[in-house]
């Protein structure tokens, strides 16, 4: 399965996208703040879902983490006052 990078679609909206956050530079003050707000972020929301639609594969082999060290003892009566 092709990752979604490498798909058409995703390069013609990551295209678009970059258009968009272009010509709102110079939307005057008043469709700056709203409309061009709204067309940036449903192409942003575009983007993220493809990338959730079709994730890269994971590895077929997990490492396994290991816990970290235990915290040494530390006994209480030292920090009595």
């Amino acid at each position: 399965m092709a990752l979604y990078q490498d798909l058409p679609v995703f390069a013609d909206v990551y295209t678009l996208t970059h258009k968009v956050f272009l010509f709102t530079q110079d939307y005057p003050r008043e469709y700056k703040f709203t409309l061009g707000q709204d067309m940036k972020r449903d192409c942003l929301v575009l983007l993220r879902s493809m990338g959730t639609v079709n994730p890269p594969a994971l590895p077929s082999k997990v490492q396994i983490l290991h816990p970290p060290p235990a915290r040494p003892h530390v006994n209480e009566r030292e920090f009595q006052m």
